[in-house]
């Protein structure tokens, strides 16, 4: 494992950077703990597709502004593709599994015995696949605008959608005002690198994540085994549209839908105002839980 601490110019908060050797490769970890902290459990940042922690400094910054620690890890694009055994492999997609399989080593190299999770899009998978694992290393999945949530989905309903979302993004970087523009042009040149480091990776998890994921029935199980689960939605989201969410989500899958304005970038384009209602779901949840014990 690799250490160090920078109090970057960039980044309000110091931090720890380490690296982990995982059964995906060598992952990078970034940990934001403040020295007074509103809760003893970390807060797991888990991007999507294309996303990385730079992808969410402003997010990060802002959980670490309500006296929260917080953990951001970056997948490798290269090293080994786990598969599950033979009788989960249509529950969990390999690169998930993998990516998953990270996340909780590095739980379990900090010596984090529970998180909650804050996840974005393809991230959601990812989170409820861990849980999934092991779901006692989980106290609250917030899942921002899930992947997975659609089914398996048709090509043509990935195409089109996904297209619709590239559109009103690039649309975004040039009718916003400047400081969201920078926020998304920050997150679409870590979406280029992402796909650059292994193009073809790529092109196979947004494929995999698309049209073989459904976490509808892992989401049910981790509601009965006392995970409290949370999903905040855009109502302007092309790539997921809130109709069709509105249409799947259950409420034996959750504790709390937050229906938000905005669209699928929000939570990095808008990270003030979208990582705090994050944040609170996470308070709503952990006072929940709470009253519940």
């Amino acid at each position: 494992m690799k250490e160090s601490v920078n109090p970057s110019e960039t980044l309000l908060h110091p931090r720890k950077l380490e690296e982990f050797e995982c059964p995906g490769g060598k992952i990078k970890v970034i940990d934001v703990e403040p020295s007074e902290q509103k809760d003893p459990v970390p807060v797991l940042v888990v991007p999507g597709w294309g996303e990385t922690p730079k992808t969410f400094e402003t997010s990060i910054n802002v959980l670490a502004d309500t006296h929260r620690r917080v953990l951001a890890i970056d997948q490798p694009r290269w090293g080994p593709v786990q598969s599950p055994k033979e009788a989960d492999q249509k529950l969990y997609p390999k690169y998930e599994f993998t990516k998953a399989l990270n996340i909780l080593e590095v739980l379990k190299r900090k010596g984090i015995e529970k998180a909650d999770v804050i996840a974005h899009s393809e991230g959601g998978i990812v989170a409820a696949v861990a849980a999934s694992i092991y779901p006692d290393q989980f106290r609250s999945l917030v899942l921002v605008a899930p992947g997975g949530m659609m089914g398996r989905e048709s090509p043509y309903d990935v195409a089109s959608e996904s297209l619709s979302a590239v559109r009103d993004f690039l649309k975004r970087i040039v009718t916003d005002d400047r400081e969201t523009g920078q926020y998304l042009m920050t997150s679409a040149k870590e979406t280029l690198k992402f796909i650059l480091k292994n193009p073809k990776r790529a092109l196979v998890e947004l494929m995999e994540a698309r049209l073989k994921s459904d976490i509808h029935g892992m989401l049910k199980v981790l509601q009965s085994l006392g995970v409290k689960i949370a999903i905040i939605h855009g109502g302007h989201d092309s790539s997921l549209p809130m109709d069709k969410m509105q249409a799947v989500a259950k409420r034996d899958q959750m504790d709390g839908f937050y229906s938000v304005r905005g669209d699928h970038f929000e939570i990095f384009a808008q990270a003030g105002k979208y990582t705090a209602h994050a944040e609170k779901a996470l308070t709503d949840l952990a006072q929940k839980l709470k009253k519940e014990n």
